[in-house]
């Protein structure tokens, strides 16, 4: 089960991950959503 978890948690991290230049743009444009 927690192994099942952490499995989980590292494909939804290389998922959204992205290079350190489109993490800024990103945030904003979230925070202009929310």
């Amino acid at each position: 089960m927690l192994v099942q978890l952490e499995e989980i948690r590292n494909s939804e991290y290389e998922l959204r991950w992205q290079p350190e230049e489109d993490f800024s743009e990103c945030q904003r444009c979230h925070a202009s959503f929310s």
